[in-house]
């Protein structure tokens, strides 16, 4: 939680204007807090500068109106071979940051701080290529020091009862919030390809208003809201699943609707991982 949203998390009224997912008070959210939330965060997001270069301008377009991008080869290839072998290197010797079992899977990754003698691996994190697309997406001036910055590990399990959490389709949050990875793997079925909802990051198509508005009431909703099938249909919309080779930077406006599909036993997908989520409000 940054310095922002903790002094509003002193001032319950205020916690409208912070980034949280839900604010936890049913008579607020009786009057229509989230659904208010949702639409002051839209017309903030509208109005700040684009940050648009020539490069960046048809991809961005085309975030703005699908949901995410997909760009091949995004390093020259001498660059993403050193990149790649520096990722291996530190996976299989840095303690990581971050363990977790998402259901029958395993999750691992390493922050950045931990990655500063891998030279390349640093060099990429930092990407300014990277950065021009972030304050693009995001419309503020962002410091790509300043978002989250990791090299992650998905390692699929073996089928059991529990169920990984990221399988199911949800969004994020209520505001426009983009996440990005650059492939240091192949993403192929076997090794859980990331899944999207083109166009479900638009709040005129879902209705998320009123869907929201009735999530909120429910005792106990603080995390991300998922997403039915009945719902989908009902949108007329379908996911598209993501396959790419090594090397391909993808961005996501992660309020739309997304999850990862469950891959074979034994598969391994690593990738550099960037997320952004800042005060819609500010």
């Amino acid at each position: 939680m940054n310095k922002i949203d903790y002094a509003l998390s002193k001032m319950p009224l205020l916690n409208i204007f912070s980034s949280k997912k839900m604010i936890h008070n049913q008579i607020v959210n009786r009057l229509g807090a989230q659904p208010f939330r949702i639409w002051l965060a839209e017309k903030r997001y509208g109005i700040r500068p684009k940050f648009l270069t020539d490069e960046t301008s048809p991809h961005i377009k085309t975030l703005r109106e699908k949901g995410i991008i997909v760009i091949p080869n995004f390093l020259p290839q001498e660059i993403f071979e050193q990149l790649e072998k520096e990722c291996h290197h530190a996976i299989e010797n840095l303690e990581p940051s971050v363990k977790r079992e998402d259901g029958p899977n395993f999750y691992t990754n390493i922050a950045n701080q931990r990655l500063k003698e891998y030279s390349t691996i640093n060099a990429v994190l930092g990407n300014k290529k990277i950065e021009q697309y972030f304050k693009a997406a995001e419309r503020r001036d962002v410091d790509i020091k300043k978002i989250v910055r990791l090299l992650s590990c998905l390692i699929q399990g073996e089928d059991n009862a529990k169920k990984d959490p990221e399988t199911t389709l949800h969004e994020d949050t209520f505001f426009n919030t983009h996440k990005a990875w650059l492939y240091i793997s192949d993403v192929e079925y076997k090794n859980a390809p990331f899944v999207y909802v083109k166009g479900s990051n638009n709040n005129k198509i879902t209705d998320r208003y009123n869907k929201s508005y009735k999530y909120s009431l429910g005792k106990g909703n603080i995390h991300s809201r998922r997403i039915s099938n009945e719902e989908l249909n009902e949108l007329n919309l379908e996911e598209t699943h993501f396959l790419a080779k090594k090397n391909t930077f993808v961005m996501a406006n992660t309020l739309g609707f997304h999850r990862r599909l469950r891959g074979e036993a034994g598969s391994k997908r690593i990738a550099l991982a960037f997320s952004a989520r800042f005060n819609p409000f500010i």
